[in-house]
């Protein structure tokens, strides 16, 4: 039986703040075409999508597929090259 989604969520903070404790001042969600961005980054850790429980894994080629920390001109941010599904295009395009 799969665990309820708050409990995985749960699951892949703990994970996440294990290997990453800092808590980060800023988020960045890139999308296609905008990888290359991360070359601005002075990266502090790397966590691969597959090893975060209860991740999704991209599977548009060419996408790296890690979760980034790091800074921007001493900055502490958080990028986040996630796959950018049509629910969530839709939940940002939705009026609130």
């Amino acid at each position: 039986m799969t665990a309820p989604i708050m409990d995985q969520v749960k699951e892949a903070v703990d994970f996440v703040q294990k290997i990453y404790p800092h808590p980060p001042h800023v988020g960045i969600v890139l999308g296609s075409g905008l990888g290359n961005f991360t070359d601005e980054i002075k990266i502090e850790k790397e966590i691969a999508y597959s090893d975060i429980p209860h991740f999704p894994v991209s599977t548009v080629e060419g996408h790296k597929g890690k979760l980034i920390f790091g800074s921007i001109e001493e900055k502490k941010h958080f990028p986040a090259p996630v796959p950018y599904t049509d629910a969530a295009r839709n939940s940002a395009a939705s009026p609130k």
